[in-house]
């Protein structure tokens, strides 16, 4: 297979991974938003809850405890961290792909000079493709099945947008 008949196919799967990364960001955002909600309700309801504590003792400072636990342990989580990397990344690879669907138009009316240089250019995008995918050692993440499946949904909705392709 001659180099530039990969670029179609890289194209597309990196398109895949820049939706996967974006599903990865909101999914940790959505974690990161429900733990700040529980310390925010149970920090802010308390001056206001004596009544509720005086008829529920047990309940309201079951509640409390879980909020002073999920406030000591909030930094060990790695939501944070995890989001400010995928949204790093995200940000290059769709740089990356615009770069990619510009050659791929490019290879189309190309001359047999222009075909060296869009080939340069697509292996200094592929060294840029394996920089970016690149994890930190320990940044930890599972794609769920259901997570590959919305996002191969996303990626032919792209396709046919863009490129009238139904797959």
């Amino acid at each position: 297979m001659a180099i530039l008949d990969q670029l179609w196919p890289t194209l597309w799967q990196l398109k895949h991974n820049s939706i996967v990364l974006n599903l990865l960001v909101e999914k940790y955002q959505n974690y990161n938003r429900r733990i700040n909600l529980l310390i925010v309700l149970a920090s802010s309801s308390s001056v206001g809850a004596w009544a509720v504590w005086k008829q529920f003792p047990i309940v309201w400072s079951s509640i409390i405890i879980a909020s002073q636990i999920a406030t000591v342990i909030k930094p060990y989580f790695p939501y944070t961290k995890y989001i400010r990397e995928f949204n790093s990344k995200c940000s290059k690879v769709d740089i990356i792909v615009t770069e990619l669907e510009f050659l791929f138009a490019k290879k189309g009316s190309a001359d047999e000079k222009e075909m060296k240089t869009i080939e340069r250019d697509y292996m200094n995008l592929k060294r840029e493709i394996n920089k970016t995918l690149n994890f930190s050692d320990d940044l930890l993440f599972k794609t769920s099945k259901k997570m590959e499946v919305l996002a191969d949904k996303k990626l032919a909705s792209y396709l046919k947008i863009n490129y009238d392709i139904d797959s």
